[in-house]
């Protein structure tokens, strides 16, 4: 008789917070094993369509509005690009929660860049906003003993809330929290005087930068600082 996968043992929602953890950490789960490296980090990231798909947008923006000087045609060709983007996701059948949340997205964004009185750079303040409540999210987070990369890894590992009785591992958790602040802080810190500047070259492409190869490091580092509870099997 033919043995059935381990997976297929595991409650579907266990199995689900599993893998949407994992995704988060960019890790890859396949027959028990997990892994870190740049091909499971590339597909965390949703491949070369992920990664042009939220970069482009605010590129196209800042290159038309620099052309031509005019943020409503940069707005149009954004949220083109934009709404392509979301077309594609459900064609293929992918999530419509994104998908309603990259319209909702984009929404927001055209009323900051359209709105009387605005400047082209205010197409990049909701950037702010959700900078601002990720890393007040993570830190408050940290600050009430619930590490967000200690209930990620928690998920991945199925083990709950056992690792807050662990007070090493505790820390670890805590710590690679705060780097995930420090990306959100650091974001704030460079493209915030870039906006009050009226820099909008500088700031897209500081946007860009500071977008997935930060967020890249930051997955690397936490890697660096949990994987051996991650790998642990016991």
């Amino acid at each position: 008789m033919t043995e059935r996968p381990e997976e297929d043992n595991i409650e579907p929602k266990v199995l689900a917070e599993s893998k949407g953890a994992a995704r988060a950490l960019g890790l890859n789960q396949e027959n028990g094993e997990t892994t870190f490296d740049i091909h499971t980090l590339w597909n965390s990231f949703g491949g070369w369509i992920g990664v042009v798909e939220s970069v482009l947008p605010s590129m196209a923006f800042v290159t038309v509005f620099m052309i031509w000087q005019n943020a409503l045609a940069g707005f149009i060709t954004a949220s083109a690009l934009a709404l392509g983007f979301l077309a594609r996701q459900i064609i293929l059948g992918k999530s419509l929660n994104q998908s309603i949340a990259g319209i909702v997205g984009i929404a927001v964004t055209g009323y900051f860049t359209l709105r009387q009185g605005a400047n082209p750079e205010d197409f990049f303040v909701k950037n702010f906003f959700t900078n601002a409540a990720y890393g007040a999210a993570l830190f408050l987070s940290v600050v009430i003993r619930f590490p967000i990369l200690g209930l990620l890894v928690g998920a991945l590992k199925g083990m709950g809330l056992s690792w807050r009785k662990d007070k090493a591992q505790l820390r670890r958790f805590d710590a690679a929290t705060m780097i995930f602040v420090f990306l959100f802080a650091a974001r704030l810190a460079v493209q915030l005087p870039l906006y009050y500047s009226h820099n909008l070259l500088a700031l897209g492409v500081a946007h860009a930068i500071m977008s997935y190869p930060l967020y890249a490091l930051c997955l690397w580092m936490s890697w660096l600082l949990l994987r051996g509870i991650i790998l642990d099997r016991r």
